[in-house]
């Protein structure tokens, strides 16, 4: 018998826990509910085209409802889940509170953020969640073992903790022939050039500020490589990148693309993917979809980003442009028969590890366990 899943997100924006869960419902046939706290949202289209029924309580970020827990109670009586899956700390902590007797499977997708500033409201959320994890989940699963570490520390239940790695569909997800030649067509540049990309949302954790100073040391020594970056808030407009870039005397070179959804393509044409984190990373999608399309990865060893490139890949200390730059160099001075050797260890190491069909038996499992 096919079990019956819930799922409860904060929203539908792009981001890794809700790339995670399009993933996961894709792998499972129509008759699942994804319940949107918020309204709207840039992957609620990819979400539709599944088949899966959309509901949304309507709350706003950042503003407490109590009317979201009979709300969803609501859509729980009406749907009759089997499994109720949360996913990030609101949502964990709503879900557990209005499940009622639907066993719930907590879904933690962060880890340490304190530097970066956790908002009030995120952090009463965790503190809750702490202090009831041991009454409202019947398990939490963790999408990276640093993860649960630090989420133990603060008094979660160790005893409810399952480890799944985030993870990405392989086949959509794949090297792309011809992928390299026509980017570099798009922008306009000869088909040999270096390119170096960071595909991830402008924001204070991803460091962007940490690849400018990175691209500036290689670009005194590389003088024609090429930096694309895409995402959320990555363009011309973005004003305080453009000053970075360009303080680095790179602007020439750097190609800031925005939000694409073309991802596959972007990434198999790129010779270096790189991960320039801060902190706050726990398992990070775009790398494991990086070396699934068979592009060699840099990162920074932040949550468990270096465990996910292990010897595919370079991982290099955080917030040590240096240590960055060189990185990207000992990939882009091997030789072209050593770098397509690397590219096809990183998909090997993707389909083996980070299969969202390996997932969504691991899930399967979960839900079994839950279930009477």
């Amino acid at each position: 018998m096919t079990v019956r899943i819930a799922h409860l997100i904060v929203g539908l924006n792009v981001g890794g826990a809700e790339k995670m869960l399009l993933s996961l419902v894709r792998q499972r046939p129509p008759g699942s509910v994804v319940v949107s706290m918020t309204n709207g949202g840039n992957l609620r289209p990819g979400f539709e085209e599944t088949g899966v029924r959309i509901e949304s309580l309507g709350m706003v970020p950042g503003i407490p409802d109590p009317r979201g827990v009979w709300r969803l109670r609501r859509l729980l009586r009406e749907h009759r889940p089997d499994v109720l899956q949360t996913w990030m700390y609101h949502a964990d902590l709503l879900g557990g509170i209005a499940a009622g007797p639907t066993p719930v499977v907590w879904t933690v997708q962060a880890v340490d953020i304190e530097r970066g500033g956790l908002k009030l409201n995120t952090r009463v959320a965790r503190s809750m969640c702490a202090k009831l994890s041991r009454r409202l989940p019947d398990r939490i699963v963790y999408c990276a073992e640093s993860a649960a570490r630090f989420h133990t520390s603060l008094g979660y239940a160790s005893d409810k903790a399952v480890f799944i790695p985030n993870a990405v569909d392989v086949e959509r997800f794949a090297p792309q022939e011809g992928a390299a030649a026509s980017l570099r067509e798009e922008l306009g540049l000869a088909p040999d050039t270096e390119l170096v990309g960071l595909v991830a949302r402008f924001h204070p954790q991803k460091d962007h500020a940490n690849f400018a100073r990175a691209a500036g040391i290689l670009s005194r020594r590389r003088s024609g490589t090429h930096y694309l970056l895409c995402g959320s808030g990555v363009d011309e407009s973005n004003d305080v990148l453009v000053r970075w870039l360009d303080a680095e005397g790179i602007l020439d070179n750097c190609h800031l693309l925005g939000e694409r959804h073309d991802t596959p393509r972007i990434l198999s044409a790129l010779d270096v993917m790189t991960l320039s984190s801060a902190y706050g990373e726990a398992s990070p999608v775009v790398v494991a979809e990086a070396m699934a399309c068979g592009t060699i990865c840099v990162v920074t060893d932040v949550g468990d980003s270096a465990a996910i490139v292990g010897g595919s890949g370079v991982s290099v200390p955080p917030r040590d442009p240096d240590a960055l730059a060189s990185g990207w160099e000992s990939i882009l001075a091997l030789p072209s028969a050593a770098r397509e050797c690397l590219g096809a260890e990183a998909r090997r190491r993707a389909v083996d590890r980070f299969s969202i069909a390996t997932a969504a038996d691991a899930y399967e499992r979960v839900y079994d366990e839950v279930t009477p």
